[in-house]
């Protein structure tokens, strides 16, 4: 009998263990996901940074990290926020393709098949800003301020 209570308290102790990990690997996502980070500058201010490399990236970046920025506002307990330093940085790379490695690296040129494989394109994109998150008395003296709630 005595057994069995050890076992028990054990296991709700691992269960508990198990929890506290779990929670703090989910804290550890707060500020963070795919190809976004943010990055504390002041107790109000902070530099989010975008990455990625689909064909529309560029064209929908402002209005994700506008999205990004009202939603760590709004959890840092601000209502309003105004973007500055906006940046999109884009690098093109140029990848060769086409070698299926059948008969060996490099086989479709040693064997003539072709001059030259041709050169695949892929450009990766860094989009940033900096966000300063503003209280309601501060937002209403500053005319690029955005009202969190109103873009989500």
């Amino acid at each position: 009998m005595q057994n069995k209570q050890n076992h028990s308290a054990a296991r709700a102790k691992w269960h508990m263990a198990a929890a506290v990990v779990t929670a703090l690997l989910l804290s550890g996502c707060a500020t963070q996901g795919p190809g976004y980070s943010a990055q504390l500058m002041a107790p109000n201010r902070y530099l989010l940074s975008l990455s990625g490399s689909t064909p529309g990236f560029q064209r929908d970046a402002e209005e994700k990290l506008i999205r990004r920025a009202a939603l760590l506002t709004l959890s840092a307990g601000y209502t309003h926020f105004a973007l500055s330093a906006q940046d999109i940085d884009g690098r093109t790379y140029f990848f060769h393709g086409g070698d299926t490695f059948l008969h060996g690296p490099d086989y479709a040129r040693r064997a003539g098949l072709w001059p030259e494989y041709p050169k695949v394109p892929e450009t990766y994109y860094l989009a940033s800003a900096e966000v300063t998150m503003l209280r309601p008395e501060e937002a209403a003296a500053n005319p690029q301020a955005i009202d969190a709630r109103a873009v989500l």
